[in-house]
């Protein structure tokens, strides 16, 4: 494998049509394949062929958010087919509040349910290496913490499912499929659940990740900065912009200039630099008296007239 080769390769997966970022992804994991490991730890190249091949351009992906109406249809589509069972409605008010990813959020132990509503990844299972820490409403946090068994947050996932399949369903050779909890398990059953339900409606479909990016896009319109929202969600502010985030432009320049408009009305010192030059100016010609206005006419018109007969001496 050569630089050339390597750009070749590049080429060929743009001529067959593959996304930009999907290009963008596997150049980046060639590179730390061809340099880190076979490189550096294995030892068996002297040079990187990746090192130096220019990603191609993409514009930033479109952001989906799953508004509230969707939601809404989702949970009742949900209740209708599994017969009002609340822990994957749980699961996604969860995900849709807190904005962790789908796996984490499925990892959560009953220690990470805290005290006060607090909730919390531990750093083993966190992509980024850190403890995250959340909060839930008092009824969320209830209603999660009703999903707990077997030391996991959601660990009443394959006894529900395996009753509902038994009862609900009618269906108990399904029902002895289910396996034990595991938090990958729940993750892809609730995936499945979203392609069969977008499979039966009309519209853009949405992803379970497209509720983090719901989540992450609330928090920075209610006021939360980047390192605020980066610290919760366990991602950078570049990503966050680039990935995660769909601001309303509009909404944010109403609530902005109201803001500022309110201030304005509030405190002086924030009147614009202009008007209150020119207020000021007013104000203060109209403390002047009649005969101080004359006199400043009357030399005035002394300066032009002087001006006039000898430049030099009444620029001194």
């Amino acid at each position: 494998m050569t630089p050339a080769t390597a750009n070749e390769y590049k080429c060929r997966r743009a001529e067959a049509k593959v996304s930009p970022w999907s290009i963008k992804r596997d150049l980046a994991t060639l590179k730390a394949v061809f340099g880190k490991w076979l490189g550096r730890e294995c030892g068996l190249l002297t040079s990187n062929a990746f090192a130096n091949v220019k990603p191609p351009k993409s514009d930033d992906p479109d952001v989906r958010i799953v508004t509230a109406d969707e939601s809404t249809a989702l949970f009742k589509w949900l209740g209708e087919r599994w017969n009002n069972w609340r822990l994957p409605l749980v699961y996604l008010e969860v995900a849709a509040l807190l904005g962790w990813r789908a796996t984490e959020t499925a990892s959560l132990r009953e220690e990470d349910l805290l005290p006060d509503g607090f909730v919390r990844v531990a750093l083993e299972r966190c992509k980024t290496r850190r403890y995250k820490y959340g909060w839930l409403p008092a009824n969320l946090y209830a209603d999660l913490k009703a999903c707990a068994a077997s030391g996991w947050a959601f660990g009443r996932f394959p006894d529900e499912l395996r009753r509902l399949l038994i009862l609900w369903k009618k269906q108990p050779n399904h029902a002895r499929m289910v396996k034990e909890f595991t938090p990958k398990r729940l993750v892809c059953w609730i995936q499945d659940e979203l392609k069969r339900y977008h499979a039966d409606q009309e519209g853009e479909a949405f992803t379970l990740h497209d509720f983090r990016r719901t989540a992450i896009t609330g928090l920075q319109m209610a006021g939360a900065s980047e390192k605020e929202t980066s610290l919760m969600v366990g991602a950078t502010p570049e990503v966050i912009r680039r990935h995660y985030e769909k601001l309303d432009a509009m909404a944010i320049a109403k609530r902005n200039i109201e803001r500022r408009l309110a201030t304005n009305h509030q405190s002086p010192a924030f009147v614009a630099p202009v008007a209150r030059a020119a207020r000021t100016g007013l104000d203060e010609r109209a403390a002047m008296p009649q005969t101080a206005i004359a006199q400043a006419l009357a030399g005035v018109a002394e300066w032009q007239t002087r001006w006039t007969q000898n430049p030099v001496s009444a620029r001194t």
